[in-house]
């Protein structure tokens, strides 16, 4: 709860960041199941689905009481896919030093009975402006009804802080069947020069 936003000025940044924050949940939850897929998570169902108040009150649905879809629709759209790729990383909001090496473990999930062969995975990290930082690709299967642990990415963040945008897009042929994206916050490096420690003491 230390990273939810407490000082909302405005109903608009209230809708807003409540939206965010239940998106948020939703994505993270989902994507914890779905690497479990079978195993011994056999299903995934919404609590719900449409807000039913006839006023403008918040709710659980992802589809309010006027129709319209609110940002955790296209989550649900996501994780519900027949096909997921997600960040198997435990504490996502946290911020990580500029510099220092970071790894990401990448899952696709399968729920249908069909195996995609030499499916591409495609991995970028860009900041806000758009220029890249890094790209890489890898070439996996996609076994029917079932998860996996397809790759480890392997980098070391940028030396600038800031804030980054983490997206996967897996495709099969000239088809995308799955996508990720999250976003990195990079803090500043604690030192900018090695730490040396000097130890004192006895092997007893």
């Amino acid at each position: 709860t230390e990273h939810v936003e407490r000082r909302i000025t405005s109903f608009e940044d209230y809708v807003t960041d409540s939206q965010l924050y239940q998106a948020f949940l939703y994505s993270y939850a989902a994507d914890a199941y779905r690497r479990k897929l079978f195993a011994p998570i056999n299903g995934i169902r919404s609590w719900m689905f449409k807000s039913f108040p006839k006023k403008p009150l918040s709710g659980f649905g992802v589809i309010d009481c006027f129709d319209n879809p609110v940002m955790a629709f296209y989550a649900q759209k996501r994780t519900f896919a027949p096909v997921t790729v997600s960040y198997a990383i435990r504490y996502p909001l946290e911020s990580v030093p500029a510099g220092s090496p970071y790894s990401v473990p990448i899952w696709l999930s399968n729920i249908t009975q069909q195996t995609f062969r030499s499916v591409i995975i495609e991995n970028s990290l860009k900041s806000l402006k758009g220029d890249t930082v890094f790209h890489s690709t890898q070439t996996v299967d996609v076994p029917s009804a079932q998860a996996k642990l397809a790759q480890t990415l392997q980098w070391k963040t940028p030396e600038r802080p800031g804030i980054y945008l983490l997206r996967s897009v897996v495709r099969s042929g000239d088809q995308a069947i799955a996508q990720a994206s999250q976003y990195v916050k990079v803090a500043p490096a604690a030192t900018n020069k090695p730490v040396r420690i000097l130890v004192v003491g006895t092997s007893e």
